[in-house]
């Protein structure tokens, strides 16, 4: 469950199948924190498979390090 932020929706919870983002207001978190709850156990630990797997693939420690070896690389030109 995260903010609804093009950074976080474009790339860590890229879909409804992967977890519950909401506005940053009261009323937005309150209705995703009732979609969790609707959407009991069995829901849950799907989206958790998907999201540990998405993590598991993208944010690896070897790929971590290139991206930041890419940044640097661009900076110091």
């Amino acid at each position: 469950m995260a903010t609804r932020l093009a950074s976080i929706t474009g790339s860590v919870i890229v879909g409804n199948e992967m977890g519950y983002t909401f506005s940053p207001t009261v009323a937005s978190l309150k209705e995703a924190l009732y979609r969790v709850w609707e959407d009991g156990k069995g829901v849950l630990e799907k989206k958790g498979h998907l999201a540990r797997q998405r993590g598991l693939e993208l944010f690896t420690a070897t790929k971590m390090a290139a991206a930041f070896e890419r940044l640097f690389l661009c900076i110091s030109n």
